[in-house]
């Protein structure tokens, strides 16, 4: 009711799903934990607010809201005018489940399957309102790693307006103007850019160029999470004790940082640890590189200057799931 009384316009609802029996076996609803029992029915929900933008996202479990569910809740919402969009993204895990019911991630096929239906309803609901609608997230893209579902070009994100859900962040990354290269660097520079498994092969191919220019060295190091376990692959989540496992003290000149491994606004890592720290126990200059390609050429090129904090924070997923934990 304060919602309609207010007009708290626009709201961000994750849905999962609109198959109410199914939303309730993903939720686990106490039903008597919850005082308004309306608040568990999603479809009263979403009509009831008929007069507030809402912006959508469903966290797509491998064998339950997936296939043809996915359909289902993707073609419910379309058919809703105040609903802007829905961002698709997979479930976040972690090694910390112990006495928790088993869940699979995705795979290639599972996540070309899930591309594949997202863009058959692009092309339909492009047509039909204007806008694709329906995103998926990078993750995706990366998992299913096909040439016949590459990551679309920048207009298809239609200004990137679910960045903060993992959608459209690697184009956008990739999209920036790159500065011109030196033959050679005036001293010899050795660099390691730091990311995770996931967005490694990209960076690694993004940073090619680089090799022409002489008395530089960029290698792209792939961290392995051992704070949430290997099964989680994104930059996000990387802690810092899981840079001081991966970079032996002194291997290079520099080590660069993705932004999106700090939290919001700051030099902290998720076991708060800052960029300070790392220089300290690693003997070498730490900073966090540039929120966009052509900002990390230029911050490789020059070997100095301004840290980029991160515009927003990284996914909190995994974190809710690994506190249940402890």
């Amino acid at each position: 009711r304060r919602i309609k009384d207010e007009h708290l316009s626009p709201l961000y609802v994750s849905v999962h799903t609109v198959d109410e029996d199914l939303r309730g076996d993903l939720m686990k609803w106490w039903p008597n934990k919850v005082a308004y029992q309306g608040a568990t029915r999603i479809r009263d929900m979403i009509e009831a607010l008929d007069d507030i933008e809402l912006y959508t996202q469903l966290v797509l479990v491998p064998g339950r809201n997936d296939g043809d569910r996915l359909d289902q809740t993707v073609e419910y919402l379309a058919s809703q005018p105040h609903v802007q969009s829905l961002a698709v993204v997979p479930v976040g895990l972690t090694d910390h489940r112990s006495r928790l019911a088993e869940v699979p991630t995705f795979d290639s096929e599972t996540a070309r399957d899930v591309l594949e239906r997202v863009t058959r309803h692009q092309e339909r609901l492009l047509a039909e309102r204007g806008s694709r609608f329906v995103f998926a997230s990078d993750e995706f893209y990366l998992t299913a790693d096909s040439p016949e579902m590459p990551l679309p070009d920048a207009p298809a994100y239609e200004g990137y307006p679910m960045l903060e859900n993992g959608v459209g962040m690697v184009r956008d990354f990739l999209s920036a103007e790159l500065p011109a290269l030196p033959a050679a660097l005036d001293a010899p520079l050795k660099v390691i850019a730091a990311t995770g498994r996931l967005f490694a092969p990209v960076l690694r191919e993004a940073l090619a160029p680089l090799a022409a220019v002489g008395n530089l060295e960029v290698e792209v190091r792939e961290l392995t999470n051992r704070t949430f376990g290997a099964v989680t692959t994104v930059a996000g989540l990387l802690a810092g004790r899981d840079v001081l496992a991966g970079v032996k003290p002194g291997e290079a000149d520099l080590l660069l940082l993705s932004p999106n491994m700090f939290k919001y606004g700051t030099e902290t890592m998720l076991d708060d640890r800052t960029r300070s720290d790392l220089e300290q126990e690693l003997g070498m200059r730490v900073m966090i590189g540039g929120t966009d390609l052509g900002q990390l050429f230029e911050t490789i090129l020059s070997g100095s200057g301004s840290n980029f904090l991160p515009s927003f924070g990284f996914s909190t997923h995994a974190i809710k799931e690994s506190a249940k934990q402890h």
